[in-house]
């Protein structure tokens, strides 16, 4: 088992997840008052932290000195791949958070769950060059989907309670939970590919 790096595999990961959560905790919070323009920016601002953190971590990973598979294709694709995945998460905690209002939690927390599901399987396909059918039912990604839908159906239960410290850690933890599932999800085996 290879050692964790402290650059490599810890810092993105620590970048993303704080990024994720500042980006979704600050834009509940400015929405609840009244300042959906602001949330809005600290969402994207917070978004373009974690993707980078998440660009920087594949590039890292994977790359030819590494010994192992090198992503076939450019950084420019790789920069294009992720902020359409970003786009497309963005506006899946938009949807959600407009459901809870107007279906209620139960019915957001279930959207939430099957949209993040397609996005994850996604996002992991696009990482991978596999199909995005062998993550849908993949237990590891439907395990870090329904950390992450947990803690956000929580976290906006305990917000709107008033128990802010209690909803933030909530999410803070799922977040976690996420990342480090996903992150070892991704990471590829240290085998060489085989010439062709």
């Amino acid at each position: 088992m290879r050692r964790l790096l402290f650059r490599s595999d810890i810092l993105p990961f620590m970048i993303a997840t704080v990024g994720e959560w500042i980006a979704l905790y600050y834009w509940l919070d400015f929405n609840l008052r009244s300042a959906a323009l602001l949330g809005h920016l600290v969402l994207w601002a917070g978004f373009i932290l974690e993707r980078s953190a998440v660009l920087y971590w594949v590039r890292t990973v994977f790359n030819p000195a590494s010994g192992i598979a090198n992503i076939d294709y450019p950084f420019w694709q790789q920069a294009l791949r992720i902020i359409a995945v970003t786009i497309t998460e963005v506006a899946i905690w938009i949807v959600w958070l407009w459901l809870a209002s107007e279906l209620g939690h139960v019915a957001a927390g279930v959207a939430l769950f099957l949209l993040m599901q397609v996005e994850h399987s996604w996002e992991m396909s696009l990482v991978k060059s596999t199909s995005i059918w062998t993550y849908m039912r993949n237990g590891r990604t439907l395990t870090f989907t329904l950390a992450e839908t947990l803690a956000g159906s929580l976290w906006l239960y305990y917000v709107l309670e008033g128990q802010h410290f209690t909803g933030g850690l909530i999410l803070f933890v799922g977040l976690a939970v996420e990342h480090v599932i996903q992150g070892g999800s991704l990471k590829p085996s240290r085998e060489r590919p085989s010439a062709t």
